[in-house]
């Protein structure tokens, strides 16, 4: 009995597994777009197993050649789990993606390539307007639904500029980013281009943020960066200037 009983189980696994194989990712994605909230696909080849969207529109970015692979191995977890890479736009980038039941976004071993300018809006910066190109290496990030809860990795802003209200170039700028008790730590620092930077940013659960960095001009107090960063901060006895900031994402 308890033989028959392992047969039938393990006949319903394999038919559901087989329907999700071959079920169309067109129709697997109408049935769920409504609660796919901030995303849009568009151009839909392939299976929900394993397909791809030739654009996309994620949290308002513009994404091209979209594919993904469903990982079997999270389906005996209970977890939702995709290999997703994507090409085009000036954006690339590759990793795996979960879905939580409570809505939550896990990702796990990202790289990516992704425009600053683009990125910039995305998280509120207004009105300041920044350019260059954001380098990601994260080996988790977790997205609740309302903001970053957790994050451990390395971003590498490179060829970082301010566009607006003043334009400034710093160089390369980098973040090595790790889980604490209240949620994200930043230590920031520099690349050794025209800009020398040591400072901390952290990020709370309720998107709240705390940004500190003591900064100076690799060319002197009188240079065009010098200069400006005299304007965004206190000049400390050191030469450097001290900035403060803190907000809600």
């Amino acid at each position: 009995m308890r033989r028959l009983f392992a047969y039938i189980g393990f006949a319903v696994v394999f038919y559901i597994a087989a329907l999700v194989v071959t079920f169309p990712a067109s129709r697997g994605y109408a049935l769920i777009k409504e609660e796919l909230v901030g995303v849009k696909l568009y151009g839909l080849e392939g299976s929900v197993w394993s397909g791809r969207a030739a654009s996309a529109e994620i949290a308002g970015q513009s994404f091209r050649e979209l594919q993904w692979s469903m990982q079997p191995l999270g389906l005996l977890l209970a977890k939702i789990e995709f290999e997703i890479a994507f090409d085009g736009g000036g954006r690339s980038g590759h990793g795996t993606v979960g879905l939580g039941a409570d809505g939550s976004i896990h990702l796990q071993g990202v790289k990516a390539r992704l425009p600053a300018a683009e990125m910039g809006e995305l998280f509120g910066l207004w009105p300041i307007k920044i350019d260059g190109m954001f380098d990601l290496q994260l080996a988790q990030l977790k997205f609740n639904g309302q903001s970053l809860s957790k994050a451990v990795g390395r971003v590498q802003w490179q060829a970082a500029t301010v566009v607006a209200p003043m334009a400034l170039e710093f160089g390369d700028l980098i973040v090595e980013l790790v889980e604490i008790e209240t949620g994200i730590k930043g230590v920031i620092s520099d690349g050794g281009g025209a800009l020398q930077i040591d400072g901390v940013v952290t990020l709370q659960e309720d998107g709240s943020y705390q940004a500190n960095a003591a900064m100076a001009a690799r060319d002197g107090v009188r240079s065009q960066l010098g200069q400006g960063l005299r304007t965004l901060g206190k000049t400390a006895a050191d030469g450097r200037v001290q900035v403060d900031y803190s907000g809600k994402l």
